[in-house]
């Protein structure tokens, strides 16, 4: 079932190609036989092509339609399935659909004009031309609508971004504060077991019984330098390193 979903999801637009052209073609085979043209076979040809191309080749594609619609005003009677075919391209406009419907559909009921004044001055005939500028709206509504959610989702990554970048900023900062008294705490300690140190090399030499508190002193310090690592290395660590607490093969002082 999940394959069958990604499936449609890749070839969504095919897919609703094939829906479109279908009904397209259905329904200009009904209007050109209702006609009695004789050319529903040349127009719901042409009428399937512009979908499928109409995605690709939007611009061309809508030049070739209303070509053909002039065509068929032309001779009489104007084609209702590339009206519809009109309708559908122009869902597919990107820039300007509305100026495009607008000068469409002036070109054919100006050349309806021409051709049979008294039968294209009638309220009905401009009805007709609501379906392209339906197909124009939509469309624009549709491309509106996605370049909105987009602008949104991306702004939403952004921000996701950059609180993660403010939080890693603010770990980052934090370790270095606490390395920093850590170093200060571990000098400060390491110099007192260097001043014990040369305190009971001189002892040793004058009063070696008086050696021991001076090493004990040394060992204090040394322990309390220690503690001190302890208690802050585990902040200082990465979190995949939290759980591990083997030296590292370096610091064992073990040959390879």
């Amino acid at each position: 079932m999940d394959r069958v979903q990604a499936w449609g999801q890749r070839h969504r637009a095919v897919l609703s190609d094939v829906g479109v052209a279908i009904f397209l073609a259905a329904a200009t085979l009904q209007i050109e036989r209702a006609n009695q043209t004789g050319h529903g076979t040349a127009v719901t040809s042409l009428a399937v092509a512009a979908v499928f191309l109409r995605r690709r080749w939007p611009y061309p594609t809508l030049a070739v339609v209303t070509a053909g619609a002039l065509a068929s005003v032309i001779v009489q009677p104007m084609s209702g399935g590339l009206l519809l075919a009109l309708g559908v391209v122009m869902f597919s406009v990107p820039r300007q659909p509305i100026a495009y419907a607008a000068g469409v559909s002036i070109l054919i009921f100006g050349t309806g004009l021409v051709v049979d004044a008294s039968g294209w001055w009638k309220i009905q005939s401009l009805a007709a031309f609501t379906w392209i500028f339906g197909g124009a709206g939509i469309g624009d509504g549709v491309r509106s609508r996605r370049a909105y959610l987009a602008e949104v989702t991306e702004r939403a990554r952004q921000a996701e971004q950059t609180r993660e970048e403010e939080a890693r900023r603010r770990v980052m900062d934090e370790r270095l504060r606490i390395a920093r008294e850590l170093h200060d705490v571990v000098a400060h300690h390491i110099a007192v077991i260097s001043v014990q140190a040369g305190a009971a090399g001189h002892v040793l030499r004058q009063q070696p019984e008086q050696v021991w508190p001076v090493l004990g002193n040394i060992r204090e310090a040394a322990d309390t330098v220690l503690r001190e690592i302890h208690s802050v290395i585990g902040v200082l660590r990465d979190p995949d390193e939290a759980g591990s607490t083997e030296p590292t093969p370096a610091s064992t002082g073990c040959p390879s």
